[in-house]
């Protein structure tokens, strides 16, 4: 019946470890995400703005502050500022997730409202 007990607790304690880093890995995972949706907006900005010169340099050193806190409280939030293995290889994870689905769907809907947009102008003007 000890042991029995023994490894009951074990297994509890085994299974609030691995809720524990579930959640970090989670969570982390958002945090690629969202460094990587701060990082794509200053791009977009600057590029539909054609902001040039010190501005941009501005935009750049400004979104890169803005990331980092993003990271920090990511980090704070998932397991009190501890870097681990597991919660940089979500974070990883998290900025190809970004890139290869939500960044391409997200900006290839705005650059085709752009373009449909352009082609109804251009019927507009070729009817007159």
């Amino acid at each position: 019946e000890k042991s029995q007990k023994i490894t009951q607790r074990k297994t509890e304690e085994m299974t609030e470890l691995i809720i524990r880093e579930l959640r970090e890995v989670g969570i982390m995972l958002m945090c690629g995400m969202s460094v990587m949706f701060v990082l794509n907006t200053r791009a977009q900005i600057v590029k539909q703005l054609n902001i040039k010169g010190r501005l941009e340099v501005f935009f750049y050193i400004g979104s890169w502050i803005c990331a980092s806190f993003i990271f920090s409280e990511f980090i704070y939030s998932a397991c009190y500022g501890k870097v681990t293995w597991y919660g940089l290889i979500a974070f990883a994870l998290g900025i190809g997730l970004w890139k290869k689905l939500l960044c391409d769907i997200i900006y290839k809907s705005v650059s085709l409202n752009k373009r449909e947009k352009k082609d109804k102008r251009y019927e507009k003007e070729k009817k007159i």
